[in-house]
Parts: structure tokens; sequence; C-alpha cells
């Protein structure tokens, strides 16, 4: 199992600039195609002979894909896994899988939450009149973008723009500000002899941006009100024997591949 068989090519066109949220896309990608693979040849070599079932096909396709994952990471220059290496195929078993597939879960989990903390932090939710304001202003942003001396192509991309930001509006939804002001800037990119009145174009973008701001500064306050008292002491989890080996330096003693696969 190589990469081309887990991402196909088109993927790579559309990957993050960011390499934990590249590496992520690509991982959650290729672990449900591996998914099918692995679960198929375990099936067929339980079949072929349930007695003493050869999983030497199934081994070989994990082997491969703990291959093309770390040069994926190492690739994007994923910092998670910079000290990873691959073992000799002589050396690789079941154990040295089922610890590759946890790291590469802890990994995942920490770009969810980091992900998910990053995005609220730039994200605010628009209630009551700010939010019907800039209903209003999306609105007339609309007729502009109908009114403009633009080609339809670009006037439907950008329809498509305003729609996508008014569906999270009305869905009660957080909204990206940063995505939002990269909206706001394509449209006044749009040079202003295009525009029917490039001021009022001017001025909308402006009044969505900033209501955006005046609601995630009462957002903030209203955060920092409910911070914690400075005395309060943290949650400390175990302590470890850093002694310990630690990925694959030296790995216990193997599963025997008849184990459970954790695909």
């Amino acid at each position: 199992m190589n990469i081309h068989d887990l991402i196909e090519e088109a993927v790579w066109e559309t990957i993050p600039e960011e390499p934990d949220a590249a590496f992520s896309m690509i991982l959650n990608l290729a672990l449900g195609r591996a998914d099918g693979r692995f679960r198929e040849l375990r099936r067929v070599a339980e079949e072929f002979d349930s007695d003493r079932p050869d999983y030497t096909a199934l081994q070989d396709a994990q082997y491969g894909f703990m291959s093309s994952l770390i040069g994926v990471a190492k690739g994007l220059e994923v910092s998670a896994f910079e000290d990873y290496h691959l073992p000799a195929p002589g050396d690789f078993d079941n154990d040295y899988f089922r610890r590759f597939t946890s790291d590469l879960n802890h990994f995942l989990a920490q770009h969810t939450a980091r992900s998910a903390l990053r995005n609220r932090q730039l994200s605010v939710k628009l209630e009551g009149k700010p939010a019907q304001n800039v209903r209003t202003y999306v609105s007339r942003l609309r007729e502009a973008v109908d009114a403009a001396n633009i080609s339809d192509a670009k006037k439907s991309a950008l329809h498509k723009k305003l729609k996508e930001f008014e569906d999270e509006l009305d869905g009660g939804k957080r909204i990206n500000i940063l995505r939002v002001t990269l909206l706001a800037m394509e449209i006044l990119a749009v040079p202003g002899g295009l525009w029917a009145s490039s001021d009022v174009v001017a001025k909308l973008t402006t009044n969505v941006i900033q209501a955006l701001g005046e609601a995630k500064a009462v957002e903030n306050e209203l955060k920092a009100a409910l911070l914690p008292a400075p005395d309060q002491k943290a949650i400390t989890g175990p302590t470890y024997d850093e002694a310990k080996p630690t990925r694959f330096r030296n790995p216990p003693e193997s599963y025997d591949l008849n184990d459970d696969i954790p695909f």
C-alpha cells in the first residue's frame, strides 16, 4: 500500500498551507481508505485458513501505510513526527503498528482540540439587532453585486460566498471573522469603476466587519469576567518515569498478528 493507494492526486491541490492542518486532512482521508483495505485483507486471510491464517499481506499493507504516512509527515515538516523512524521490515510487527496508530490518534486529538480553540478565538456569534443589521448589509451587497459591471462567473462566486455567510448567520453558527474579512477584501478589490456605487459598497463591507468586531469585543469582555480567580490551583496529572523507553526505542514483547487489528 503506497501513498497513491491512499490519496488521490487531486487532493494535494486542496490541502491547507499550515503543516499540521494539511497532515490532519491527509491522515483522515488515508485512514478512511486504509480501514477498508485492512479489513478485506484480514477477512481473506481468515477465510483461506481459519485455523492458521497468514496475515503477511495485511502486515505488508500496514507497513506500507506506516511508511507512506511518516513520509508525508516529514515532507510537510510536521514537528510531531520529525524524530519518527520507520522500523526495518524484519522488525515490523503488530506492536509497532498499534503504537503508530496510537500516535496518529494522539496527533489528531491534539490538532482537533487546538483547531476548535483557535476557531472559537477567531469567530463570534451574532444575535439580535447586530445580526439583523448584518443581514441587511448582506442583502444590499447582493444587490450591488447584481448591478456591478463584472463577469457572470465573478458574480456567481461572490453570491456563493455571501450565501454561505448568510447561511451561517441564519443557522445561529459562530461566524469566522477572518473568512468574512477576506470576503470583504475580495469585494473591495473589484475596481471601483465596476461598481454602480463604490462608496456604498465600501460602506457596506466596513459595516459588516465593524459589526463583527463590536460583537467580538463584547464577547471577550464577558469571557474575561468569567475567568477563574488568580489563586486557583491547576490540576496536575500523574508523573511518569522518564527513564522508561518511549516510541520504538525499545519496543516491548510483540503481540502475535492474530491479535485484534485496530482497523
